[in-house]
């Protein structure tokens, strides 16, 4: 997938293709559906905590996490 990201927004120039994604743009498709800031900002904060704490990228080869 295409994406090009500016400072407040995403824009999806998108091709869609089998597989997965390096990055997560679930919070970006809510802003998109119109939830309302607040709900956004929070999601942000939980992200973050999830991301402090997360162990996935553990034990990934090279260039994978």
């Amino acid at each position: 997938m295409t994406v090009k990201e500016l400072p407040e927004q995403i824009i999806f120039l998108h091709q869609v293709q089998p597989g997965g994604a390096d990055r997560s743009y679930g919070i970006e498709a809510v802003r998109l559906a119109g939830l309302p800031k607040v709900v956004i900002e929070r999601a942000k904060q939980v992200m973050g905590q999830i991301e402090k704490h997360s162990k996935i990228a553990l034990g990934l080869p090279k260039g994978l996490e």
